[in-house]
């Protein structure tokens, strides 16, 4: 894909847009969670399905009507989880993502050009996962001073946390911001950094 440096490197699970929707609405799970909405298939939605359904099963991911569980499993934990992390931002290019854990497992979902990357995660990596989301380099022109960033959301299933973790891309490198009661924190971000305050605030939410 070119610009896929966000992605996890091993992925479970790699799926169009598509593929996403004809799935989603196949297996009955309500709701796209945010950030992950993808537009619905086209309004030849039968002839469409069965074309979605072809390129699936062709990869093994479908007998049939049937989806493959391991794949079912990690759609089902994006509707309905206990804790969730949800990365919205520009890296260079659009990406989004959603770490979710529950029922004992966890599933990092990232969704960038067009496809939806699917990857099973130990629950307790939720911090770790949506860090691993942004390159290790930024994305910074030297002398043009961009803003490229983003931010990062903490959910659970009846509340989402004010409490949002912004980075920032300059020329001078990757920034980290955080509300620490009433005061901005900025400091260099890298994925430790990123961790820390994410875990921090998951675990001040009584989310871990």
């Amino acid at each position: 894909m070119g610009s896929s440096d966000a992605k996890p490197a091993a992925p479970d699970f790699v799926l169009s847009c598509d593929e996403f929707d004809v799935l989603w609405r196949a297996l009955d799970l309500g709701s796209m969670p945010y950030p992950l909405e993808v537009p619905p298939t086209p309004g030849q939605r039968e002839w469409f399905t069965e074309e979605v359904y072809r390129g699936l099963a062709e990869r093994g991911l479908v007998r049939g009507k049937v989806v493959d569980a391991r794949l079912a499993d990690l759609l089902g934990l994006l509707a309905e989880h206990h804790t969730a992390v949800d990365v919205v931002g520009d890296i260079g290019y659009p990406v989004r993502a959603l770490a979710a854990a529950g029922r004992g497992t966890g599933v990092l979902a990232v969704l960038a050009g067009g496809e939806l990357w699917l990857t099973a995660i130990p629950p307790a990596d939720l911090a770790v996962a949506v860090a691993g989301v942004l390159p290790l380099e930024c994305p910074g022109t030297p002398g043009e001073n961009p803003r490229i960033g983003g931010r990062f959301g903490v959910s659970a299933p009846d509340r989402r946390l004010d409490s949002p973790v912004c980075w920032l891309d300059t020329d001078e490198g990757r920034y980290l911001l955080s509300r620490n009661g009433s005061t901005l924190d900025v400091e260099p971000a890298d994925p430790t950094s990123i961790e820390r305050c994410l875990a921090a605030v998951l675990t001040q939410a009584d989310l871990v």
